[in-house]
């Protein structure tokens, strides 16, 4: 899951930075996915460590 959180980040970096070919829609797609997987990583985390 930290993998694919950081590599959909790598990927909106460079769609915003105009490097990869992309349309306001895809972006804003991709952050509610990477977001989702960062809220499932903290929960994982948290529910280990109680």
């Amino acid at each position: 899951m930290f993998d694919k959180h950081n590599a959909l980040d790598g990927k909106i970096i460079k769609m915003e930075d105009h490097k990869e070919p992309s349309t306001p829609e895809e972006i804003e797609n991709l952050k509610k996915e990477k977001l989702l997987l960062k809220d499932r990583i903290y929960a994982i985390l948290k529910k280990a460590s109680a």
